[in-house]
């Protein structure tokens, strides 16, 4: 089975319900990474070995528990080197990290100071095809933003940036009454 092929396969796997066998896809998965670790990844690959783990920490975020499959997997992931994880990606596993170990709870409960103006949320992209972005927020929440609406200068600078392997943040807003990008920076 070629690497695309397994990566691919993870993704598929993380999509299904949380069963008696989620735990065992989990250690497969971290067993994958560690013995592959050297490889150096596809940009499609590694989305799709990172949506798994963003998968696996939903399913088990509701009930944050010590040394739960998917906290032991961020852990791994962590670990391993910038070949297999960008630093945008390793970034948001932090943040999914304190979920897991219920500290984005206790954080929220102990009042963070109320600024008078909302900042804006910033998305980090994970893919850019032909007519679609995909973008996610530091929640790990990923959504689609389909660039027809998006003004054409900027969705070109965006696919320069993507296409050199630079880390892309970017804000959204509405456009014709469609999510679209409004704001673009290269990290």
């Amino acid at each position: 089975m070629s690497m695309e092929a397994r990566t691919e396969q993870f993704h598929t796997d993380a999509q299904r319900p949380k069963d008696k066998n989620t735990a065992k896809d989990i250690d497969k998965l971290r067993k994958f990474l560690f013995k592959n670790q050297a490889y150096r990844f596809t940009d499609r690959d590694q989305s799709h070995l990172f949506q798994a783990i963003q998968l696996y920490v939903t399913m088990y975020s509701s009930s944050p528990e010590p040394d739960s499959p998917a906290l032991n997997l961020v852990e791994d992931a962590l670990k391993l080197p910038f070949t297999v994880f960008t630093t945008g990606q390793k970034k948001s596993m932090l943040k999914w990290l304190d979920r897991l170990n219920g500290l984005e709870a206790a954080a929220a409960a102990g009042g963070k100071a109320a600024s008078g103006t909302e900042q804006q949320q910033q998305y980090s992209v994970l893919d850019v095809t032909s007519d679609v972005a995909e973008v996610m927020n530091d929640e790990g929440e990923t959504q689609q933003v389909q660039l027809a609406v998006c003004d054409p200068e900027l969705v070109e600078a965006l696919r320069r940036a993507f296409q050199a392997e630079q880390e892309v943040l970017v804000q959204l807003g509405t456009r014709h009454g469609k999510a679209a990008i409004t704001k673009m920076t290269v990290q």
